[in-house]
């Protein structure tokens, strides 16, 4: 019997495993999470789907973070959403300050972001989440990393944010 030999638990084929004439395509990246909802993550992002999820993680920076959709039959205004849910649930957490900031879906806000430092098991941590409410469809995110706020874990989580697509 052929043994295969393997590298980080991923086996070598000894030949080419390819269909005849293929050639490599630029592929697109999206991830379709639910029918009208997608986000194209880069390839440092390691994904996974769970129900109408997108749970992702980058160990590399240690930011991990959940992109949820649900459906809703009542768009709430962005500040109703601000002062009924975002800041009543801030307050019961939150130990500093919270900036919130408009979610632009082209040129007009329909949710709102928060990001406030936190702690997790007695240690600094940094979250940034945020609603958004469009047409038929929720989207609620919640990323996360420890150490204190870092600008470039911020943009890591913003690109991805910003592949986020609504029908």
């Amino acid at each position: 019997r052929f043994t295969f030999n393997s590298t980080d638990s991923k086996i070598i084929f000894p030949n080419s495993f390819v269909y005849p004439n293929a050639k490599s395509i630029v592929p697109d990246g999206s991830i379709t999470i639910t029918t009208g909802v997608t986000v194209s993550p880069s390839s440092t992002w390691i994904t996974r789907i769970n129900g109408s999820a997108l749970e992702l993680e980058q160990s590399t920076n240690n930011i991990s973070g959940t992109i949820k959709i649900n459906s809703i039959t009542e768009q709430l205004p962005v500040d109703t959403l601000l002062t009924d849910v975002l800041q009543p649930w801030f307050d019961t957490v939150s130990f500093s300050g919270v900036d919130y900031t408009d979610i632009f879906v082209g040129s007009a806000s329909f949710g709102k972001q928060a990001e406030t430092p936190i702690m997790i098991d007695s240690e600094n941590a940094y979250l940034v989440c945020g609603m958004v409410g469009l047409g038929q469809y929720s989207v609620t995110y919640v990323f996360v990393y420890r150490g204190t706020e870092d600008a470039t874990k911020n943009e890591l989580i913003r690109n991805v944010i910003n592949t986020v697509k609504i029908n």
